[in-house]
């Protein structure tokens, strides 16, 4: 059997409703020289059945319950391809995804990310999400400084595999906390090079029992294990300080999420926590506001164009399939 170039990731648990539609997608790439392997992380709905009608055409491991970070970290140690691209078991691609993003990775960068769409459980698009704000067109390690103000979830990277082998992986005492954000963060620290694409290639879940949205009492406990990694860069007064704002980013976007789904009797409490999140709570929604009205999409250009330390892929945008 050949090697696959691509290995794409799909780790997933209790997540049968969704599972199929985010294989199909990677199986339909117009870049097929890849391998799908789905890590099943303890599941107990129709996963495993749902996982047989695909045959060979997908690689399956089992584990018991253990997060998603350490059923990544299984996906990459299976991994045979020289990159490898993570996607949620709720979450699905644009048929063109891999194509663009292998093409950006062949021209000299370690990592790659487009923008994508949020969608709602029954599929319907929400809006469409920036990945990077304008500030990572900063150059050098600059980039890095700006990452640690960022909350964009990182999720559906495309990157070299030994890269991510490199820095050991996913940290899996985060049990999906932010655990895609500490890896860019590490990533970025180490000088990786990155292609960015503005175009919507991927379609990204928001429902209120999602990893990436649940309300969880864990969240401050991750923030600062994060950012502890990096005391000796931003200074031990640094960490409670990006804790701080990040908190209150998370308590913001949970907000939002209660209000676009309607749940009024999670509204007043989110609010409440966000009101006590003190003057971070202040910056973090000027700082929405700010980015989203300077936030520009889309465009015609087709070569790369450097950034920075980074490449940013200008191609024409179509619908996901």
């Amino acid at each position: 059997m050949s090697r696959p170039m691509v290995s794409v990731i799909i780790p997933t648990y209790n997540c049968g409703r969704w599972l199929r539609s985010a294989i199909e997608s990677a199986l339909s790439q117009t870049y097929a020289n890849l391998e799908v392997i789905v890590v099943d992380d303890g599941s107990t709905d129709d996963t495993a059945a749902i996982l047989k009608t695909f045959g060979d055409s997908v690689r399956v491991f089992s584990q018991d319950n253990r997060g998603v970070a350490a059923a990544r970290n299984a996906g990459l140690q299976l991994a045979r391809g020289k990159y490898v691209a993570f996607l949620d078991a709720d979450d699905k691609w644009d048929s063109r995804r891999l194509e663009v993003m292998i093409d950006g990775l062949e021209s000299g960068a370690d990592l790659a990310i487009s923008n994508y769409f949020y969608i709602d459980e029954g599929g319907r698009r929400l809006r469409e999400r920036p990945a990077l704000h304008q500030s990572f067109a900063a150059p050098g390690s600059r980039q890095y400084l700006h990452l640690l103000w960022q909350t964009v979830p990182f999720a559906m990277t495309v990157g070299r595999t030994e890269l991510f082998r490199r820095i050991q992986g996913f940290d899996e005492v985060l049990k999906g906390e932010a655990e895609d954000y500490d890896v860019w963060l590490r990533l970025l620290r180490g000088g990786a090079k990155w292609v960015y694409v503005p175009e919507p290639l991927a379609e990204y879940m928001v429902r209120p029992g999602s990893l990436s949205k649940t309300y969880s009492k864990n969240r401050k406990f991750a923030l600062h294990r994060i950012f502890s990694k990096h005391a000796d860069k931003i200074g031990y007064l640094g960490v409670p300080i990006l804790v701080a704002y990040h908190l209150a980013q998370y308590r913001f976007d949970m907000l939002v999420v209660a209000v676009r789904f309607k749940n009024w009797r999670q509204v007043l409490p989110r609010i409440v926590a966000l009101v006590c999140s003190h003057v971070f709570a202040g910056i973090v929604v000027i700082r929405q506001v700010v980015m989203r009205s300077r936030t520009r999409l889309g465009g015609l250009r087709l070569k790369p164009r450097r950034i920075g330390n980074a490449y940013e892929i200008k191609t024409k945008r179509r619908n996901v399939s």
